[in-house]
This record gives structure tokens, sequence and C-alpha cells, in this order.
């Protein structure tokens, strides 16, 4: 359900994610010292780590059904590309149960799903199938 994101290490040791030697305190956090010097990564969740990929299928379905723009490039309606993510998404129900409890940053956070299959608190109008925008005929 996660993103495994670059963690800076400086963060990760403000927060208390990691101990004095760079041992992750939890499962949330990798280490990765295969070339010398370690890396660090996080599990993260939320709109942060999905605006990213949202708008990397937006720009799939510009490049698809974009028309040329004067100036170069292409140009799709803004509304016309949000129908085609929303018809493009693999639709997600709330998990069940619809409250999720998980730890970032030291803190325990409770949130709980609410809506349907088609539009809810947690997956909105679905998860983005960046394969399926760019297959898809509306």
């Amino acid at each position: 359900r996660s993103i495994l994101a670059a963690a800076p290490e400086r963060a990760l040791r403000a927060n208390g994610r990691i101990a004095a030697d760079g041992t992750p305190k939890g499962a949330d956090v990798v280490r990765d010292c295969t070339r010398g010097a370690c890396s660090y990564y996080q599990y993260l969740d939320g709109t942060s780590m999905a605006a990213p990929h949202a708008t990397g299928v937006a720009a799939l379905l510009v490049s698809r059904f974009g028309k040329p723009a004067p100036g170069g490039g292409l140009t799709l309606d803004p509304a016309t590309v949000e129908k085609l993510l929303y018809a493009s998404a693999d639709p997600k129900p709330c998990p069940t149960p619809r409250q999720h409890v998980y730890q970032t940053f030291g803190q325990t956070q409770t949130h709980v799903c609410e809506g349907d299959t088609a539009d809810n608190g947690f997956y909105g109008h679905g998860v983005v199938d960046a394969w399926k925008a760019v297959t898809f005929e509306p």
C-alpha cells in the first residue's frame, strides 16, 4: 500500500526513526549500505506519494489524446484529463475494517475511510493505472 521513498538521514534522526548507530527503529524505515555509504528510505502514504504517480499518468494521457499546441507541445483540456484519469483508474473500496492506524515520524495516527468504491476518502475515484490509461479507449 505504501510508497518507498528516499528519506533524509537527518530527518529520520530528528524524528527518532533511526538509532544512534543508524539502525532503523521500525519496519517503515529501510537502510541500504550496499555501496559503502548508507542511504535511507521510508514507507509513506498519502497525497504526497500519490500526486507524482497521478501527474505521470496525466502526462501520459496528454501525450496520447492531446492536440498540437501553438508554439509546440501538446494540449488537452484539464477537465478532459480529469475525466480520462477517473475512467482509467482502478476503483478501490475502503479497507475492512475502515479504520487504519499507523505510525509516521514517531506519531500514531488514526484515519477512517468514508465513501463507497466509486469515491472514498482513502482512494478517491480509484488507483491510477498507467497501462490502462495508455491503452484506454474512451
